[in-house]
């Protein structure tokens, strides 16, 4: 909290339930390809922060999918409107680096376009094709040369989340934070 606090972040650890459904009410549409379900109950705690007017959200939720799996799901999710990202009214894409095996499963879903074929390899793109022609600029690919396994960028309704597949400590927390924001920033 108190390393969040610096960077300006207004910190709730233990939000309620409205609380919850409130902060997550403008992301709600982009749940499914954040990777999130039973959202807001699954936030586990939220921040936000004022930047020129506008609000970044920064939040972590984790969900049990549900039947005989037993294994949590935990996200970590900076929240950028879209103007402040500077990527204006772009259409839905998901930009996700998972791992090989993963992706093969979900191979016939992914955006198939000869302008992406050097993400292939490592990227999971799905989407709207000129989408990912406008957000996957020279600079945002170099960026995204540098990511960790488990990055995922989702974009639409206004927004541009970076989503990290995992918890993060302070440290960590306040690095992708700085990242997300550097990266969206260098994309032009």
């Amino acid at each position: 909290v108190a390393r969040l606090e610096a960077l300006g972040f207004r910190c709730s650890l233990t939000p309620d339930e409205a609380e919850k459904a409130a902060f997550f009410a403008p992301l709600q549409h982009l749940e499914g390809w954040i990777g999130l379900r039973k959202t807001p109950g699954c936030i586990k705690w939220l921040a936000q922060r004022n930047v020129s007017g506008s609000e970044v959200l920064l939040f972590e939720a984790a969900f049990l999918p549900g039947g005989r799996h037993v294994t949590e799901h935990p996200r970590t999710i900076l929240a950028i409107p879209a103007t402040l990202a500077e990527i204006g009214g772009l259409p839905g894409l998901m930009v996700a680096r998972v791992p090989r095996l993963e992706r093969h499963a979900l191979r016939k879903s992914e955006l198939k376009d000869a302008r992406f074929a050097d993400l292939a390899k490592d990227w999971r793109l799905q989407g709207d094709a000129e989408a990912a022609a406008r957000f996957l600029t020279p600079a945002m690919r170099a960026e995204l040369a540098r990511s960790p396994m488990g990055e995922m960028w989702c974009l639409g309704g206004g927004w541009a989340c970076c989503v990290f597949r995992g918890f993060l400590d302070g440290e960590n927390l306040v690095a992708f934070q700085e990242r997300a924001m550097r990266v969206l920033m260098a994309r032009t």
